[in-house]
Parts: structure tokens; C-alpha cells; sequence
């Protein structure tokens, strides 16, 4: 038979120990809890735009368009205004009502134009005094 160095002892003995040694640790711990004191939930909303910029940016052209005319027509109005013959009067008091009725018109359109914008910001300032 063939000898068994002595060294193969020495080197047993520590996996051994190792082993006893956590076997024993393992018996005499037992279970662990943990028990979270703090816990934060996590609510998520979905919402969507009430206005979208590319509308907002529609309704700032109109108004600009309807801007422009109404300037127009106070321009051609204003240049009414230098008539020195009754003939001229009569034109001018004619070219002074049609323009009058066109900028009413374009007023009214003004007007919607605003409503258009102010009714999704007073539609936020509703939603704001309800959430608080």
C-alpha cells in the first residue's frame, strides 16, 4: 500500500473545520426579518395637452391677419379724411362706412380668436382651485 503523505492530514483538517463551523452557525441562527418602516407609493397620472402649441400658434397667425386688416382699413379711412369738395365728402363718408362694417367684422373674428385662447387657460386656472 501506498503511504499517504503527512501533509494530506494537515490539509483535511481545515475543510473540515470550515464545514463543522458553518454547519454549527447555520443551527444556531435562525430566520431574520426585515420590516420596512417608511414606504412611499408611487401614483401615476396620464394626461394630455389641453392646447397644443401648433394651435396656439394657428390662432396667433389669425389674429395677426385680422390685426393687419383692421390697420388697413383705419389707413385707408385716415387718407378719407383730407376731402375738401362735397363730391369727396360723399366718397369719403361712403369708403368710412363699408370700412366701419369690414372692421366690425374683423373684430367679432378678433373677438373669437381670444375666446378660442382664453377658454383652455381659464379651463387650467379651474383645474389649479380644484386640485389645491
Amino acid at each position: 500500500m501506498l503511504k499517504r503523505p503527512r501533509n494530506f492530514k494537515k490539509m483535511l483538517i481545515l475543510p473540515c473545520m470550515c464545514s463543522i463551523t458553518f454547519y454549527l452557525g447555520s443551527q444556531i441562527m435562525t430566520h431574520t426579518e426585515a420590516a420596512f418602516i417608511h414606504e412611499t407609493k408611487v401614483e401615476a397620472t396620464l394626461s394630455t395637452a389641453i392646447i397644443f402649441p401648433k394651435t396656439v400658434n394657428t390662432l396667433k397667425e389669425q389674429s395677426e391677419k385680422h390685426k393687419q386688416f383692421i390697420e388697413r382699413e383705419y389707413g385707408t379711412m385716415k387718407g378719407k379724411s383730407k376731402a375738401t369738395s362735397i363730391e369727396e365728402i360723399k366718397q369719403a363718408i361712403s369708403v368710412w362706412q363699408q370700412g366701419r362694417e369690414k372692421i366690425v367684422a374683423e373684430k367679432e373674428a378678433l373677438q373669437n380668436v381670444y375666446t378660442e385662447i382664453e377658454a383652455p387657460y381659464n379651463q387650467i386656472q379651474e383645474e389649479l382651485k380644484v386640485n389645491k
